[in-house]
């Protein structure tokens, strides 16, 4: 058997597959759409169009691709994986998308201009939520650990900072968002959409 550089291996091997067919891509948004995963949809559609991973477009906020309310075209982003910072290029079909978007999700939950571009919503759907701090510029979380002590705590630096949920209730310092949407459920919606419309090979987000 070959033995095969690393650079090569990657290459070769890689951990998923793409949706190349135009019909297969069509398939999916339609098969999303009758599912109800309106923010699945959404996400899928910027992705394809515009390339980036989905772990760096479920960070996107409101106020970072809005200019008086209007979606920029082009706007520079950091990237998760790399740490870089890149320029994302809208084109019209992302825009026009993202457009209707901001107005679908102004009529779902409590929008502000910190809110997460790509959160949880719909009739039925289970409401999720994080604290921003403005003066810190990090976001604040719970788990069963931290509510159980009446904590919300972020990670900044890979250290965990916490703060007593009592403070930050009724605080002007803190805004209230919906949680944005995680990557493990993203994959979820794909993986089942892709089996539904009959699509073979190994895919995630």
């Amino acid at each position: 058997s070959k033995i095969v550089a690393e650079d090569e291996f990657s290459e070769i091997y890689h951990s998923a597959d793409a949706i190349t067919s135009k019909e297969d891509i069509e398939n999916m948004c339609l098969t999303l759409y009758e599912s109800g995963n309106i923010d699945s949809l959404v996400l899928f559609v910027v992705g394809i169009n515009i390339g980036y991973r989905p772990i760096d477009l479920l960070s996107w906020r409101w106020e970072q691709i809005t200019d008086n309310g209007n979606i920029i075209r082009r706007f520079a982003m950091p990237e998760h994986k790399t740490s870089k910072t890149a320029i994302v290029n809208l084109n019209d079909t992302v825009v026009k998308l993202l457009t209707w978007y901001k107005e679908y999700k102004m009529s779902q939950e409590n929008f502000v201009p910190e809110s997460f571009v790509f959160t949880v919503s719909g009739k039925g759907k289970k409401k999720s939520y994080v604290w921003y701090d403005k003066e810190l510029d990090v976001f604040y979380h719970q788990d069963r650990k931290h509510k159980a002590q009446g904590l919300m705590f972020c990670y900044q630096d890979k250290e965990a900072i916490t703060v007593s949920e009592d403070t930050i209730i009724g605080n002007p310092r803190y805004i209230k968002l919906a949680k944005p949407i995680v990557t493990e459920s993203v994959s979820a919606h794909f993986i089942e959409a892709a089996k539904k419309c009959g699509i073979e090979g190994h895919f995630s987000s």
